[in-house]
């Protein structure tokens, strides 16, 4: 049996601050509503938009600061990574797991660099009656510090594939990554809930 899941795409923003709008739909499928999410690293924010309701939902961020890269100087040349260096160890439940280079190529405008990961867990570690392999195969820009392609595959699942599209260089209106105009802001503790009227 096969089963395609419908594309889900989500828009994200970052500027050079480090701040990040992401919006995402609640489902998969057309008309679906739009999650969207703002994280401020300047003032240390994070907001969930209640589009239905213009609510913006607000709290204080968890995680560590983000550090801007340096740039690089001028006319400096990055060396291409080495093709087929291979690493592998074993974990405590006999899963093998072993990484490998893939080399250089450019996406979407962008000098990425590959690397593809093979975790192969033995007969009986699950009640597998066969080995079961799963692999991930990614692709990531560091100029940029995000991945422009990942692969993965497991048996058990499927593939999934993730892809960066339509990369837009230049600094996003600052606009957006604060809450629109007419929107009411209120602290979240943890216990807000967003719900959405799911079009049939």
């Amino acid at each position: 049996t096969h089963i395609v899941r419908p594309r889900v795409i989500t828009s994200v923003f970052r500027d050079s601050q480090g701040r990040v709008r992401a919006e995402r739909p609640v489902i998969a499928g057309p008309n679906a509503p739009t999650l969207i999410q703002i994280h401020d690293e300047v003032a240390r924010l994070v907001y969930t938009l209640d589009t239905e309701r213009h609510i913006a939902y607000r709290a204080v961020m968890t995680t560590r600061p983000f550090v801007p890269r340096p740039a690089e100087p001028p006319g400096r040349e990055r060396r291409p990574i080495p093709v087929g260096i291979k690493r592998e160890h074993t974990e405590t439940d006999g899963t093998e797991i072993s990484s490998e280079t893939l080399g250089t190529q450019v996406m979407e405008g962008l000098t990425v660099e590959g690397n593809r990961s093979t975790w192969t867990t033995p007969v009986g570690a699950v009640g597998n009656d066969r080995p079961i392999v799963r692999t991930e195969e990614t692709w990531r820009s560091p100029e940029l510090f995000v991945f422009v392609l990942d692969k993965q595959y497991d048996p058990r699942n499927g593939e999934e594939i993730t892809r960066l599209t339509n990369i837009v260089r230049g600094e996003p209106d600052a606009a957006l990554f604060q809450p629109p105009a007419g929107y009411t802001i209120v602290d979240d503790d943890g216990s807000a809930k967003i719900t959405y009227m799911i079009p049939r």
